[in-house]
């Protein structure tokens, strides 16, 4: 029985367990691995988890135009799917590349959305990148002080749904 779908994401919870040993250059070539099976066979969800993957390496090899790319891509198709854990991990990995881009305001409304999508639904973070994802977000502080970043948060918090995706720069088809 061919279970080529199993090897795609197979080949992209291998790139996760890299991740989570900051082992970048296998997850890249994982990631591709896995995005390359996910396109043979036409699985708009196993292509949107490795574009997240792909995305990660970009943010990481500092190509960050690069890396909102591929993150917008799988925004996009996570949207059209419906998969709001995907939806949320993008929105804050593009979040983390607005305050690494001195976008700091854009980037705490988008930490807010997310946040406020995740607990809307009931999920937890994802422990994998909580690490950048605290650097970020204290980088984000230090540009525009507790009360900045309060206020930019609450208003991501805020945002309908439709918004925030909107807002991350999700495309529609």
């Amino acid at each position: 029985m061919d279970d080529t779908r199993g090897i795609g994401r197979t080949l992209n919870n291998l790139a996760v367990v890299a991740r989570d040993q900051c082992e970048w250059e296998r997850m890249a070539g994982l990631a591709d691995e896995a995005l390359g099976v996910s396109e043979q066979i036409h699985d708009p969800e196993g292509v949107a988890l490795a574009l997240i993957s792909r995305g990660i390496v970009e943010g990481i090899r500092g190509n960050p135009v690069r890396a909102a790319e591929l993150l917008h891509r799988s925004l996009t198709l996570a949207v059209e799917l419906g998969h709001t854990r995907e939806i949320v991990e993008c929105i804050e990995l593009l979040a983390g590349l607005e305050s690494t881009q001195g976008r700091a305001e854009r980037a705490a409304r988008l930490f807010g959305a997310a946040e406020a999508m995740l607990e809307a639904v009931g999920l937890v973070p994802l422990a994998g990148d909580r690490f950048r994802y605290a650097e970020n977000v204290a980088a984000v502080r230090a540009v525009l002080g507790p009360d900045g970043l309060a206020s930019c948060w609450r208003t991501g918090r805020q945002m309908e749904f439709d918004r925030a995706v909107e807002c991350a720069g999700a495309q529609r088809r």
